[in-house]
């Protein structure tokens, strides 16, 4: 289904269907996931989408999402920050409801760049929310953030697929500023936001105990436990030197910064 047609359904289902669940229905539960792109995102949603009566809309102002003329309409019509309310609204007789933002996701030039204005007010808009809970996730090894962000854009596989023997080269100064931005963003979020109102989670941990992390996950939406499934594969399983063309630069460059374990192969 394309995203004009999908959005064009879920607008009409949030306004009659919803609106009668509503009166009937416990209050709706909601929740944002925020991450970093090629931070496990993915494999976070498709573990909470198996919870019952759950609608995950995943990254609603994604740029796929904002490929179709008609969503940017959509989306300019209310501002960015009705149109995640609106999304946040029930459709029917779901009990949770969530969407997922990248950090990207949250500043002007992101939106600038599709002609809708506004979403660099999307964080201060969830700041104001506090019926929506935050489910934080963060990768902590950066330099296969960076790695994944670079093969994915030269082969297109974002989700699923294989990057092959694809190689990178990564300039020094621009993992420089990566990491910088990134770190920059998880301190912002965890600095922002009340800690009750965030779950903070890391891909290393949830890969290494999805049970035990899924079961936070579900006491912190107040949902009862499930059962979790995933048909995602890790794209990338390729020791970095073999990966980065100039990775013996970049481990130089890096030695003695808090960065530098990064580089241990």
């Amino acid at each position: 289904m394309t995203p004009a047609r999908a959005a064009l359904i879920k607008d009409c289902l949030h306004a009659s269907a919803g609106r009668v669940c509503d009166a009937f229905l416990p209050e709706l539960k909601k929740y944002v996931v925020l991450s970093a792109g090629r931070s496990g995102s993915n494999l976070l949603v498709s573990f909470i989408k198996s919870i019952p009566k759950n609608i995950q809309h995943g990254e609603i102002i994604g740029e796929f999402q904002l490929q179709s003329m008609a969503v940017r309409q959509r989306i300019n019509k209310t501002g960015p920050a009705a149109y995640l309310d609106r999304r946040l609204s029930r459709m029917t007789t779901e009990t949770l409801t969530g969407a997922k933002l990248l950090y990207r996701h949250l500043e002007d030039d992101y939106g600038e760049k599709f002609g809708i204005p506004g979403t660099g007010g999307l964080l201060d808009h969830l700041l104001s929310r506090d019926d929506i809970r935050i489910v934080h996730l963060s990768r902590r090894d950066k330099l296969a953030v960076l790695i994944s962000t670079r093969l994915a854009y030269e082969t297109g596989e974002w989700v699923g697929g294989s990057y092959g023997d694809r190689t990178v080269h990564l300039p020094v100064d621009w993992v420089r500023d990566r990491f910088a931005w990134l770190e920059g963003w998880e301190d912002r979020i965890a600095a922002s936001f009340p800690a009750q109102r965030v779950l903070q989670m890391t891909y290393e941990e949830l890969v290494s105990d999805t049970g035990g992390e899924m079961q936070r996950l579900f006491r912190f939406l107040d949902v009862p436990a499930a059962p979790v499934h995933s048909s995602m594969s890790k794209q990338n399983k390729r020791p970095k030197p073999e990966v980065i063309e100039n990775y013996a630069e970049l481990k130089e460059a890096f030695s003695g910064t808090p960065h530098a374990p990064l580089f241990d192969a």
